[in-house]
């Protein structure tokens, strides 16, 4: 069978309308593919909120609907919500610290649990590895977020927009609040139009009140004991000078009832346990923007879905 091409054959396939249709089809759906791909709104890396799970934890049922319930609590400003849990092995660790590396990475699940006397928790592993020589003793865990420093960010942040008495005005400045809504997003895709940055200062306005309600809920509970602080103790020398402190980079999650639907982790002894489970934020610097102070609302979320126990 002769089966050559040759440009007679070729021109007579061509010559076909059913192939022409075929081919400016597909042509088309090439064009809308590149359309929407140039004009779609790409996330920053501010408007992404990623949970990260490691060092043994199991995921529980409830693991598989946390990214779709976030996305439902998380201000207008976060575009793409997801979650990765890492697997306690080399591969897993290198995959963590690949992640990290580039900054990606807001949440962090983690044990204290230590195997034994001898051995390190998770959560005392992941501070040693954030630990930086390079940085100043306030800055010497680079890697998390302290979590005392953080609250009072927000609550500086807070009060620019309600003033001194934040707490308990309703009252934003909205002059303020079009100034940082443009400072963000002046140049978003989504919104071109007077109306559509209007409707963006309003959302503006709704997203600095959902982190004010959000903020005082996890206050609360930290003032109630439902949370506590987890410090991570080290020495080290800097400038010449010896430094023996202790940072408040984990908020333990022990005293929510409900939390080992989400994760828990296997004790040297067989048993399931949540009392040491674990919360970091990862600072990522100005990377982050304000999109740091939705560290709250998935912390509020957690109250609300979990149920803490107040002693």
């Amino acid at each position: 069978m002769d089966a050559k091409i040759t440009k007679h054959r070729l021109a007579v396939l061509l010559s076909y309308d059913w192939l022409k249709m075929i081919l400016a089809a597909a042509a088309v759906v090439v064009s809308i593919v590149v359309l929407f791909t140039m004009i779609r709104t790409r996330p920053t890396a501010a408007q992404k909120y990623t949970v990260y799970s490691i060092g043994g934890l199991e995921p529980a049922r409830d693991s598989a609907y946390l990214v779709e319930s976030l996305k439902k609590e998380f201000s207008y400003d976060i575009l793409d919500v997801s979650m990765e849990n890492f697997q306690e092995s080399s591969i897993g660790n290198t995959s963590f610290a690949a992640r990290r590396g580039v900054l990606e990475g807001n949440a962090l699940f983690v044990s204290d649990e230590a195997a034994d006397e001898n051995t390190l928790s998770p959560f005392s592993s992941i501070c040693q590895s954030g630990l930086s020589q390079e940085h100043t003793p306030e800055e010497h865990i680079g890697l998390f977020h302290d979590i005392g420093e953080l609250m009072r960010d927000c609550e500086n942040y807070l009060m620019n927009f309600y003033g001194e008495d934040w707490e308990n005005s309703d009252d934003l400045d909205m002059g303020r609040v079009r100034a940082c809504f443009m400072a963000r997003n002046g140049s978003d895709k989504r919104f071109k139009t007077d109306a559509q940055k209007e409707a963006g200062v309003q959302s503006e306005a709704a997203r600095i009140a959902l982190i004010k309600k959000n903020y005082l809920a996890v206050r609360e509970a930290f003032e109630k004991g439902g949370l506590t602080t987890v410090g991570y103790h080290s020495e080290f020398d800097y400038g010449g000078e010896h430094i023996d402190r202790t940072y408040n980079v984990g908020i333990n999650l022990g005293r929510l009832t409900g939390i080992s639907d989400l994760f828990f982790y296997t004790k040297a002894d067989g048993s399931k346990s949540k009392d040491k489970l674990t919360l970091l934020f990862f600072n990522n610097g100005e990377e982050a923007g304000d999109a740091k102070y939705e560290n709250f609302v998935f912390l509020g979320y957690l109250l609300r879905t979990y149920a803490p126990v107040y002693s």
